[in-house]
């Protein structure tokens, strides 16, 4: 079903289809009743193609197509008969495991190494392709899109905030998505302590040493070195940080020139 890599550097994954035939212009060719002819030495892969229809109480949508966009199944649903406005989101699911390709990759990391027993990933994706590393994939607990399963959490509706969350032994990082009831939601804070700091000074006062920032935590007592009035954000987040309580990326500190204190 693939050709393979060829020195020129084009492939067909799997998926792909046959190559229209190429047109051969032989009009200078010499000879006889001359004339160039083109055949397929091996075939294309059967192309990805397909439409699907949804069932909503016994009622049928027609026949849509296996890529079709959120607009095109909008309009399929709500043709239906039994159903009103309808709103859709698409996203894109890898659902089959590419085969004995293995990869390495650090942390928060842009590179993809493979494994050297892995076979050749250009055998098998094309430029342009998108794939997902890691994921569940349909492990029980899993989705076919990769998600896991990590908890359980009430919603209010209209508030953006969790309450009553249960996780299996799961960390919820800011910046990461969950899945909740179909909907995707970005996580913008999670249970780390947020702390305001306000420091003010009378009218002229110069420049100086103005202030050191007390940690309590677990009735032990740590004090900052003295920092400046117009210390940076960078400033104030070294001095936190230098404390004994935290490691390295455990405190971050932004800095605005308004306060509500």
């Amino acid at each position: 079903d693939n050709p393979g890599i060829h020195n020129d550097g084009v492939t067909f994954p799997p998926g792909s289809g046959s190559v229209d035939s190429p047109s051969i212009d032989f009009t200078s060719l010499g000879g006889t009743l001359a004339q160039v002819d083109s055949s397929s030495v091996v075939e294309g892969s059967i192309p990805l193609t397909g439409r699907f229809q949804l069932e909503i109480d016994g009622e049928q949508s027609v026949p849509i197509p296996y890529a079709a966009d959120s607009t095109s199944l909008e309009h399929a649903v709500m043709d239906l008969s039994n159903t009103g406005r309808v709103s859709v989101e698409t996203r894109e699911h890898a659902m089959k495991v590419i085969p004995n390709v293995l990869v390495d990759v650090e942390l928060d990391g842009s590179v993809l190494a493979v494994q050297e027993d892995s076979d050749d990933v250009r055998n098998l994706l094309a430029p342009g392709d998108k794939f997902r590393v890691g994921g569940s994939g349909r492990s029980p607990g899993g989705e076919p899109d990769g998600a896991v399963e990590i908890g359980t959490a009430s919603l209010v509706a209209n508030s953006p905030v969790l309450t009553n969350t249960a996780l299996f032994d799961q960390e919820v990082n800011v910046g990461e998505q969950l899945r909740i009831r179909g909907n995707v939601y970005d996580v913008v804070r999670n249970s780390v302590e947020v702390q305001a700091i306000s420091v003010s000074r009378i009218a002229g006062q110069a420049d100086d040493y103005f202030y050191q920032i007390e940690v309590t935590i677990d009735g032990v007592t740590e004090t900052t070195a003295c920092l400046m009035f117009d210390a940076s954000s960078v400033d104030v987040e070294q001095a936190v940080a230098d404390l004994s309580f935290f490691e390295e990326g455990d405190v971050i500190v932004s800095k605005s020139d308004t306060t509500t204190g």
